[in-house]
């Protein structure tokens, strides 16, 4: 078996280091870049899909950065959401939240290809 040896000098060590860590910011500030953006079609897809008899269920879609930037909350507010959403057993599902959902998540998946 050979044996490969390697010497890094110090200075080369950390110009090495600092590009890692670089490298780490870069990443968080795309990440927490690209939820903020999520969030927010998230919440605007959201909105433009809900059935609208007086306005409070659109009214009541919101995002909110959590965990320091690195998450999103979509949510909406009214109480009735869940039911207008998934439906019940006598009336059909409307789904405008799980359309939101689904364009954020869209939304963030491109941002961090690109």
């Amino acid at each position: 078996m050979k044996q490969i040896e390697l010497t890094i000098s110090k200075t080369e060590l950390k110009k090495f280091r600092k590009g890692v860590d670089l490298f780490g910011l870069n990443v968080a500030k795309k990440t927490k870049m690209a939820l903020a953006a999520a969030g927010l079609e998230g919440e605007s897809v959201a909105k433009a899909k809900s059935p609208v008899r007086y306005g409070r269920l659109r009214n009541s879609n919101g995002h909110r950065e959590i965990l320091n930037g690195f998450g999103v909350e979509i949510f909406n507010k009214a109480n009735y959401a869940a039911y207008v959403n998934f439906g019940t057993s006598r009336m059909k599902a409307r789904p405008f939240f799980q359309k939101g959902f689904n364009a954020a998540v869209g939304k963030f998946k491109r941002l961090m290809a690109s």
